[in-house]
């Protein structure tokens, strides 16, 4: 996309650094529109956070903690989230406890669309509903825990 921008900007056969820098805005607004879009569309809420507390540390590779902190939550609450941007194929992890977004200029595109809150703010729910820690935090009793993790349908009813 970035060529043909650039291509039809250029007022002769050669692209200059000049018809380069004509082109970006518009690059960046096409690709705002269509390709990073479909991407973000893909994202539940949760996985939106995840990328935008990301895309606040910067372009990455960043470690997992550095991101559980902006969210607010233990770095262990996060694999699920983690697990599922890496097959959605969003993430990936060059090297262990690394993360990095696998789009170029993904992380400015998040800042765009996404305001950053300060997690006191508007705090992020963590990305997995973990029933033994909020029935410990509610002090349930062993049988609700059992009730509720052996029959799914039971969770709403669970949560209150």
């Amino acid at each position: 996309m970035w060529a043909y921008v650039c291509w039809n900007i250029a007022p002769g056969p050669v692209i200059t650094a000049e018809d380069v820098d004509l082109a970006t805005p518009l690059v960046i607004s096409r690709l705002d529109e269509s390709f990073f879009r479909v991407r973000f569309d893909r994202l539940t809420p949760r996985e939106r956070q995840y990328l935008r507390a990301m895309a606040e540390i910067g372009p990455g590779p960043l470690r997992s903690g550095g991101i559980a902190d902006i969210l607010g939550v233990q770095g262990n609450m996060l694999g699920p989230c983690h697990s599922g941007l890496i097959s959605k194929g969003m993430i990936f992890s060059p090297s262990y406890g690394d993360t990095a977004f696998t789009v170029p200029l993904f992380d400015q595109y998040m800042k765009r669309v996404m305001p950053f809150n300060q997690v006191g703010v508007n705090k992020p729910t963590p990305c997995v509903l973990d029933i033994k820690t909020l029935a410990r935090s509610r002090g349930e009793n062993r049988a609700a825990k059992t009730r509720a993790r052996l029959n799914p349908k039971l969770i709403p009813a669970y949560l209150g």
